[in-house]
């Protein structure tokens, strides 16, 4: 199932939806409805739907199911459209066990499609003129679908989310089981004493542990929906942990430091909302060395393994690297990325 993103005026549909609702949910909803007899009847039967990470700016509001109080079809519509397919394809995956249903998320796909746009709005203008920098040619944006569709090992999975990964050529990050693997491993069914997040998004000249009794959030990022910079995780500090990390790093020759103010960043708070939504284990931030050393940081954790027989339960928090030029050229040209030395920092 396609989907389309094309901000201008109020159109709709002549059944009087909101064109962008009308196009990427309510027209393929219908099509898997009408299709799901012989779906049902036939052995290894998927649907694939076409979703986009987009949806975090959705609104699901039930007095607007079908965009009636929309004055333009911008961005909102978009975002709702594809909220409403997770919720759909989800549901449907309940209802219907004889089928396999996945949302795909493609990513950012540079197509003919933006020069039709009405460019009186700047989002249009934006979407032009940074999609052959960083848009991902058709073949690239297919890949999430095709994997969906074909791949043997996904029959029977019943549900997924899938969207490209950063590296590599094949889509297999399944999003929506996220969570409950996070909830349900037996690391985090045994409940912790407390937290040690060795966070990548805090780097400093030595290792340092936050000593702050009640961290702040440090909302860490930019150009997200307005109630991204309304989360809450009341989670307290471990000060008393925090003396025991330092002991550990210096018996282990490591110098450190402590920060008596640092607040949780996103790469802290975000994962332990889903794992630890009651906010109520203690938690305690390791920085990173800004050298980036690989051996020292090896270090690190070999210093710090005696506090997992403690019942402390040790998160890195962070990918293998965090370099967004190396992301955005993957995206465009799959596998470049592998060929050039020197670039994963």
């Amino acid at each position: 199932m396609a989907g389309v993103f094309y901000p201008g005026p109020l159109d709709r549909t002549k059944e009087g939806i909101e064109q962008t609702l009308g196009i990427n949910f309510y027209a393929p909803a219908l099509l898997n409805l009408l299709l799901l007899d012989q779906l049902k009847a036939t052995p290894g039967s998927r649907i694939v739907n076409m979703a986009s990470a987009a949806e975090a700016v959705g609104k699901l509001e039930w007095d607007n199911l079908t965009g009636e109080k929309y004055k333009d079809s911008g961005l909102t519509p978009y975002g709702t459209s594809k909220l409403y397919m997770t919720i759909w394809s989800k549901e449907l995956a309940q209802r219907v066990p004889e089928v396999d249903v996945f949302n795909v998320h493609p990513g950012f796909v540079a197509t003919p499609l933006h020069s039709k746009s009405d460019f009186r709005y700047p989002l249009n203008t934006i979407v032009k003129i940074t999609a052959p920098f960083l848009g991902q040619g058709w073949k690239r944006g297919a890949m999430s679908t095709i994997y969906a569709a074909t791949q043997p090992e996904l029959r029977g999975r019943h549900w997924g989310f899938f969207c490209p990964t950063l590296l590599g050529t094949y889509p297999t990050v399944d999003r929506t089981p996220i969570k409950h693997r996070l909830i349900n491993d037996p690391f985090t069914r045994k409940r912790p004493s407390a937290i040690v997040s060795v966070t990548a998004h805090w780097e400093e000249p030595e290792i340092t542990v936050s000593t702050c009794p009640a961290p702040p959030l440090l909302f860490d990022y930019g150009g997200f929906p307005p109630e991204s910079y309304q989360l809450t995780y009341p989670a307290p500090g471990h000060p008393q942990l925090a003396k025991r990390i330092t002991q550990l790093l210096w018996a282990a020759g490591l110098l450190n430091s402590q920060d008596s103010s640092r607040g949780y960043d996103h790469g802290t708070f975000v994962p332990l909302k889903v794992m630890f939504p009651e906010a109520d284990v203690p938690v305690v931030q390791v920085s990173l060395v800004d050298s980036l050393d690989p051996e020292l940081h090896i270090q690190v954790g070999q210093a710090l393994a005696p506090l997992r027989a403690e019942n402390v339960l040790l998160v890195a928090s962070g990918s293998s690297f965090h370099n967004m030029q190396v992301f955005m050229r993957s995206m465009r040209n799959p596998g470049s990325e592998v060929k050039e030395k020197g670039q994963m920092q």
